[in-house]
C-alpha cells in the first residue's frame, strides 16, 4: 500500500461524508461499508489504508514536527520512466512541479484527490457566489 500523508482533519471528513452516504442511503448496511467506499473515492484502498496512513502521519509528525509533508517527487517520482527523469533533471523548477502535477494526476489516487478538491472547490465557489448575490 502507498503512503498517503493523512491528517486527523482529512479523516473526519471522510468519517463525515460516509455518515451522509449512510443516511441518504436509507439502508441499514454498516457505516464501514460506506467508509470503505469513501476511502477508495479519496485514493485509499479501503479504510484501515486511511488508519494506517493516519497513524503514519502521526508518527513523522511526532519525530519531525518542522519536517514538511512528502514533495511531489518524493510521491510521484518512482512513476517516471528513465527518459521522463532525464528530462526532469534539465528543466525549470516550475516546469518540474508542472510535469509531477501532471503525473500525480494520472495515478488513481492522485485522480480521486483532484476530484475531491474539484467537487470541494465548485461547491465553495457555488456558495460564495450564492452569498454575494
Amino acid at each position: 500500500m502507498a503512503f498517503i500523508h493523512t491528517t486527523a482533519t482529512a479523516v473526519e471528513k471522510l468519517k463525515q461524508r460516509a455518515k451522509q452516504l449512510r443516511k441518504a442511503s436509507g439502508t441499514t448496511i454498516p457505516l464501514a461499508s460506506f467508509q470503505d467506499e469513501v476511502a477508495k473515492q479519496a485514493g485509499y484502498h479501503h479504510w484501515k489504508h486511511v488508519t494506517v496512513c493516519l497513524a503514519k502521519s502521526t508518527e513523522i509528525g511526532k519525530l519531525a514536527p518542522s519536517a514538511p509533508p512528502p514533495s511531489c517527487f518524493e510521491q510521484f517520482g518512482h512513476l517516471m520512466s528513465d527518459e521522463e527523469r532525464a528530462l526532469y533533471d534539465r528543466m525549470l523548477p516550475a516546469e518540474q512541479e508542472f510535469l509531477l502535477f501532471q503525473l500525480e494526476k494520472s495515478t488513481p489516487e492522485g485522480k480521486a484527490r483532484y476530484q475531491a478538491l474539484d467537487v470541494s472547490t465548485t461547491v465553495v465557489s457555488r456558495d460564495a457566489k450564492r452569498l454575494t448575490t
